[in-house]
């Protein structure tokens, strides 16, 4: 047992109707204040521009994929997405010592890239990720409702068995890639824990998907090694009717205060930082086999995620994506939300649940299934439908209207809805209306919105130009 930083113990994330809306949220409530400190610190009074022409990147035998700049965006939490993926030699030059809230493991990055070297794929098809924990959490809140527990243990299970791995370009740089996952269990009701190990299985099997060579998943105690070994057993299932592998391992730290717990993600990026060191100086060789593997020479890219955020990546955007990492620059993918929908849950009544499930009625009634081989999701700009004031501007209702999590539950906030009067569902959940709702061939198969109150529409294929 070797320790840095505490002990550590290693085991064997169309065109819609544009209505209106207000609400800008963001993953909690000191990530907003976080935003104003580093552009008071960094001396930025708006997002970097510059004359840079960004030409989309054209591989000879796969598709052009388009970009998006910081510029592109209204704020720095538009391009929050919960994971980052970018060279090893960057991560291993940016420091992480002084983070006060987890989400600075993205931030930290983004001062190091000088809000300037990030990109997102206009498509939003190309590169994103649903987001999963705030779903369960509100689903998990009807114990009187077995019937929901299973469709979710249903909804997981199958996106993991019918997930297939993607055949490896020579010039993809996912295999050359380590993943690193926090985790935390908060929770001792069983039902949930289940659950956080069919997400974290989730979000794993993703990544075996697109070809990344390990995962590292990171705890503070007993609890996270259970989970993740869970989770493991289920991704080796799937793993071994293809034949194709990615390592999986486990850290727990030990002795860590409370609010080093709250700070996992911390706790990571310097964990692997120093195991690199470590490589490097030739010292602890077990401590770095534990973080890095049996040939940790192979490692060139880091990929950080939250432990609830299912990849989706277009197989021919591989190249291109490829081609900016190598570049230097730093990948976000476009975080969504699982919104629960009627139609995921037909064996409970829906009566019983518009407190916590979207009917499926009027301009919800229909939801747009993208497959990536016919269809896009173009990013839709600066416009903000959920500010119903001025969807020009992006605005905080999450705190003007009490909402307590994402903007998207704002309208569950009502408990009164009658299930059999349209008018009074569209009024109460306004802010959704001029979203379009979509699931992703390949996904979870659930219903997503942005996280940000940014939007994509649904099109052809190939119709998201520069």
């Amino acid at each position: 047992m070797t320790s840095t930083a505490g002990k550590i113990r290693s085991g064997p994330l169309l065109l819609s109707f544009l209505g209106f809306l207000s609400l800008y949220s963001l993953t909690n409530e000191r990530l907003s204040f976080r935003f104003c400190d580093y552009e008071q610190n960094t001396s930025l009074t708006q997002l970097p521009r510059d004359n840079e022409t960004r030409p989309s990147l054209t591989h000879p035998t796969q598709r052009t994929v388009h970009f998006l700049h910081p510029s592109d965006f209204g704020s720095y939490g538009e391009y929050y997405s919960g994971m980052w993926w970018q060279k090893l030699d960057s991560f291993l030059n940016t420091n992480y010592d002084d983070m006060g809230v987890p989400e600075d493991v993205a931030f930290k990055s983004y001062i190091f890239h000088h809000y300037r070297d990030i990109r997102l794929t206009r498509d939003w098809l190309d590169f994103m990720v649903e987001h999963w924990s705030q779903y369960v959490k509100r689903m998990m809140a009807f114990p009187a409702q077995p019937n929901v527990t299973e469709q979710l243990t249903s909804i997981l299970t199958r996106y993991i068995q019918r997930t297939e791995p993607y055949d490896l370009s020579p010039d993809a740089v996912a295999p050359a890639t380590l993943a690193v996952l926090p985790v935390r269990v908060t929770s001792g009701i069983a039902e949930e824990n289940d659950l956080l190990a069919l997400e974290l299985a989730a979000t794993l099997i993703s990544l075996w998907k697109v070809g990344m060579g390990r995962a590292i998943v990171v705890g503070v105690s007993e609890y996270e090694q259970v989970l993740a070994n869970r989770s493991f057993a289920i991704v080796r299932d799937q793993m071994a009717s293809f034949g194709r592998t990615m390592e999986l391992h486990s850290i727990e730290y030990d002795g860590i205060s409370l609010e080093g717990k709250r700070l996992v993600a911390k706790l990571a990026a310097l964990g692997l930082q120093t195991a690199f060191k470590q490589l490097d100086q030739q010292i602890e060789p077990d401590h770095v086999q534990a973080w890095l593997g049996s040939n940790p020479s192979r490692w060139k890219y880091v990929y950080f995620s939250e432990p609830d955020l299912v990849l989706n990546m277009r197989y021919d955007a591989i190249p291109a994506i490829s081609e900016l990492l190598e570049a230097g620059i730093l990948m976000a993918a476009h975080r969504t939300e699982a919104v629960p929908h009627e139609r995921d849950f037909p064996s409970v009544d829906p009566e019983t649940v518009m407190d916590r499930v979207l009917p499926q009625q009027g301009l919800f009634a229909f939801v747009h299934d993208l497959d990536p081989d016919d269809s896009a999701c173009c990013d839709h700009g600066r416009f903000y439908p959920a500010h119903r004031a001025n969807p020009l501007v992006l605005d905080e209702v999450r705190y003007n209207a009490g909402c307590q999590s994402s903007w998207v539950y704002c309208g569950f906030l009502r408990k009164d809805i009658d299930y059999h009067n349209p008018a009074t569902i569209m009024e109460t959940h306004y802010r959704l209306i001029g979203y379009p709702l979509f699931t992703i061939k390949g996904g979870t198969g659930v219903p997503l919105v942005g996280s940000h109150q940014r939007m994509c529409l649904p099109q052809k294929r190939d119709l998201c130009d520069g």
